[in-house]
């Protein structure tokens, strides 16, 4: 009886260790099989916030969040100024990656790798998802972020109105910076009238656990 016992929690050990080692979430994938832009999906619509500046409210706003199917791209900047906000979207368990400058800032070599190292610091890991702020990506950058496993990502479409047509795949940006901006109110009616999805699922149709964050 002694060795049955001992032989069965050998097997559980064995089993979990197994399993544990099998789907232990791996910190970044490639959506992609080389360098390329996505720009659309094809189950649903997915809403990204691009945020470089924190409006009155945002963190109150941040706060009524609960699924992950919200992406936010935060800016380099934005980050260093505002650290109990990066807390709160790892708090949370935002969907967070990286909003970079306009495509020509690049031709400054080292700003990505600072970027990069400044999101790395934040958040404990590199951005799943990378946009420049004109969604315009060099086939040089673009080699680099894949390398990297950082997927890159432009819109489908900016929220205009609450009325815009949108269609199946829709990747619809809102704009959070110092000059460009939309009420939450508004936001938050859009995300009552549309039933968003992640982008992991609408480019895959099925949901996707990614580590986003070390705890």
């Amino acid at each position: 009886m002694l060795k049955r016992l001992v032989s069965l929690a050998l097997c559980i050990f064995l089993v979990l260790f197994y399993f544990n080692g099998k789907t232990s979430i791996i910190p970044t994938f490639q959506m992609t099989e080389s360098p390329n832009v996505i720009t659309k999906g094809q189950y649903g619509q997915t809403l990204i916030v691009e945020l470089s500046y924190s409006h009155k409210g945002l963190a109150e706003w941040i706060e009524t969040l609960s699924e992950p199917s919200i992406l936010f791209l935060v800016n380099s900047e934005w980050i260093q100024r505002s650290p109990e906000l990066v807390q709160l979207l790892k708090d949370k368990k935002l969907n967070v990656g990286l909003l970079g400058h306009s495509n020509v800032d690049y031709q400054e070599p080292t700003l990505l790798k600072e970027q990069l190292t400044m999101f790395h610091k934040a958040f404990g890991q590199l951005p799943l998802w990378f946009a420049t702020a004109d969604y315009i990506v060099e086939s040089a950058m673009q080699e680099q972020l894949f390398a990297k496993k950082i997927n890159i990502v432009a819109p489908t479409n900016s929220l205009s109105s609450l009325d815009m047509a949108i269609a199946d795949g829709d990747f619809i940006s809102v704009p959070l910076h110092r000059e460009q901006s939309l009420s939450f109110e508004v936001i938050d009616q859009f995300i009552n009238k549309h039933t968003l999805i992640s982008i992991e699922e609408n480019i895959f149709g099925y949901k996707i656990s990614t580590k986003r964050y070390p705890q």
